[in-house]
This record gives C-alpha cells, structure tokens and sequence, in this order.
C-alpha cells in the first residue's frame, strides 16, 4: 500500500496543478504557505481553495498555494514537510504518525490546527433490487456483489478492504462468488451504479454524498446497514467513529425509515510541526475568526462553528500546534 501512496505523492508533486494567491513579490519565504487539498474538481480541493482566500484577504503577507492531494499521502507530504498544511482525516492521520497501517513508517512531524470542519460517514448504497439488506449479508449469502468504490489508494478504498477483512473476506473472494470491482473517481462510481454496471457502491463522503444524491433522483436505492459488532471492531481498531445517517440525509430521494448507523471520521487542519507560530496563529485565526465565511465554502461545512469543534470526536490523538493552541487560548476556547 505504501508504495501506491509513494508512487501517488510523487505524480502530485510533479503534475498538480495549482491555484496561486499572490501577495507581491516582497513577501518573505516564511510566509509562503502550502495546503493540500483532493483532487481537483473535489470537495476538498474547493474547501482548501476557500481557506486560501479567507487566509489571503486576512492576512496578505501570506503567499497562499493550493495543491491536490488527497486521503492518504496528505498526512506523510506534512510530515516530511513537502507541504505546510492539509486537510486530512482523524484516524490515517494518527496512523501515519504511528506508522501504522497503511504506512510503513511514522511521520511524527505531524500536528493539529484545528479538527471538525466536517465529518466524513461511510455509506453503502444499493440498488433497490439487490437481495441482501444489510452489508453483512453480502458475505453470508457470499451475494455476486458488483461494488463501485474509491481508488484503494484512497482512504474510502483502504476502509472497504478493512470492512472485509473482518470476515476474512477479500476483493477476490467477492469476485469468486460472480461479482466485480470497480475502482474510481466520486462521479464515475455513481454512473456505474446508475447505468446498472455496479449494484453496490461504497464510499466515504460528507452527507448527503452527491453521487448518491444524483443517482437517487434516477434510481431507487436503499441503504446497507453494517452490524453493530462490526462497526465495534472498526472503532476498537482504527479509531472510527460511530454516527448515523438521518432520515431526512437525502430529502426523502431515499425511503430511510429510521436513523442508520455509520461509521465516521473527523475530518480537520493539519500542519508540519516546524511550521513558525506565527504563521499557524494567523491561518488558525483566520479561519475562526471568519466562520460564516468558511462555512459557505462547502454545504458539508455548515455546522463548522469555532465554539464546538473543540468537542469533535473521533479527532485522534494528535497534538496541536503551539500557534494554534495560542489562538484557541486567546479566544477563550477549552481545546484540549
């Protein structure tokens, strides 16, 4: 897996394009600034895109970059310092400074500027045909399952593998039983699902995922619900949280008659740890001194409010930079 996030990083780093937020030509080298998002035309690509013009008209000194990234290679470009931010997500954050898997080594340059932007839930959308009810019976009824998902190198991509795992199931196996597995982008895994190519799709979004969403307006879909014991062992071992789909997720596109049980993930800010406290200060103030702003930047955001995010969830145990624990500090905000 490391090697996918390897050969990953370096592609970014030499085809990315850019978005540049000039502040002149005198502006010092400390105050050029990276933050990585997703890929481009993504949702984390237009939230980091929105943090760079809020942190460029606060603070015009700073020359703000903007570079895609995604899941899992943002955690290890911060640590080594190949990019001074990013957004990322609670538990590959913690692994990735741990050196767990998927990473075979620890990047402990990594800290916190701030966790629950939003929260990302895992969600498993089927067909309205489709014979099984709930995730588990896909492995019990060893059901032929035509699954649409993220790329593996993608946090959405390991978490299906990892959901298997737990039944000593793999990929293969679902392919043994007459399934298939598509891997790729949020959009094309929803056309797949639409088209009837793919009958079960798996990802990790923000609700309402849009996909989903479109594809609801065309198709009947109903939600697969995961087992109790296995979103146990999911939390136990890789720091997931538990959250639930609403009934009204998906405006009534989807027949949901209760809550469903999730998993989650926090997802927030991180920094390289050797970053100046000052520069951390300004980004952090930045971004909370102007929340109505950030919370415009994506409709995932809107319960973004500096007040709350000290009592995120799932946020790991990730230590906060020095600059951002002096803003939290100033601001009167118990971020522990």
């Amino acid at each position: 897996m490391y090697k996918l996030i390897h050969k990953f990083r370096k592609s970014l780093a030499t085809a990315a394009a850019v978005v540049m937020l000039s502040a002149g030509s005198t502006a010092q080298a400390d105050n050029n600034i990276t933050i990585l998002g997703g890929p481009v035309g993504g949702g984390w690509y237009m939230i980091a895109s929105g943090m760079a013009e809020i942190i460029q008209s606060t603070y015009p000194e700073l020359v703000v970059r903007v570079v895609p990234g995604g899941g899992l290679v943002n955690p290890p470009r911060v640590g080594t310092g190949d990019a001074d931010f990013a957004l990322s997500l609670s538990v590959n954050t913690e692994m990735a400074m741990k050196g767990g898997d998927p990473y075979e080594e620890a990047y402990e340059d990594i800290r916190s500027v701030a966790w629950g932007f939003n929260t990302t839930v895992y969600q498993v959308v089927a067909r309205e045909e489709v014979p099984v009810n709930t995730f588990d019976e896909i492995i019990s009824e060893k059901f032929a399952a035509k699954l649409a998902t993220p790329g593996m190198q993608t946090m959405g991509g390991w978490t299906v593998k990892k959901l298997f795992n737990e039944y000593d199931v793999s990929i293969d196996d679902v392919k043994d039983w007459g399934g298939a597995h598509y891997q790729g982008s949020h959009s094309r895994s929803g056309d797949l699902l639409r088209d009837g190519q793919a009958n079960i799709l798996m990802t990790l979004l923000p609700l309402p995922a849009p996909n989903i969403l479109e594809v609801s307006n065309v198709r009947k879909l109903k939600f697969l619900p995961m087992s109790d014991e296995l979103m146990g062992k999911m939390v136990e071992k890789y720091g997931y949280g538990r959250g639930e789909i609403p009934v009204d997720a998906y405006k009534g596109a989807i027949q949901i008659d209760k809550p469903i049980p999730a998993l989650t993930i926090a997802s927030g800010l991180i920094a390289n740890a050797n970053l100046s406290d000052e520069v951390v200060y300004k980004v952090t103030k930045a971004l909370m001194d102007n929340a109505d702003r950030v919370r415009k930047i994506h409709r995932s955001m809107v319960t973004f409010v500096p007040g709350e995010i000290a009592k995120a969830e799932n946020r790991g145990n990730i230590g906060l930079h020095p600059g951002a624990q002096k803003y939290f500090e100033e601001a009167g905000i118990n971020y522990q």
